[in-house]
């Protein structure tokens, strides 16, 4: 059940990247290379915070701990 929970929440945070992606290069005309960047930012945290209050939840730790080994 852990592993399909992991998965939606990729699936999430892609769409979440995605959405800003595309809003911002073609509704506010930004370089498609710096959208990209702002929008992993926008996956990753979406990814952190639904795998840390949902997938993960019976095992957290100090936000600190885990956001390093999240982004390791």
């Amino acid at each position: 059940m852990q592993f399909l929970s992991y998965a939606f929440v990729g699936c999430i945070a892609t769409l979440a990247h995605y959405s800003l992606l595309v809003f911002l290069v073609e509704l506010l005309n930004i370089n498609p290379w710096v959208s990209s960047v702002f929008g992993a930012f926008l996956g990753a945290l979406v990814a952190y915070i639904l795998n840390r209050s949902y997938t993960f939840s019976e095992t957290l730790k100090p936000h600190r701990t885990a956001f390093l080994r999240f982004i390791t």
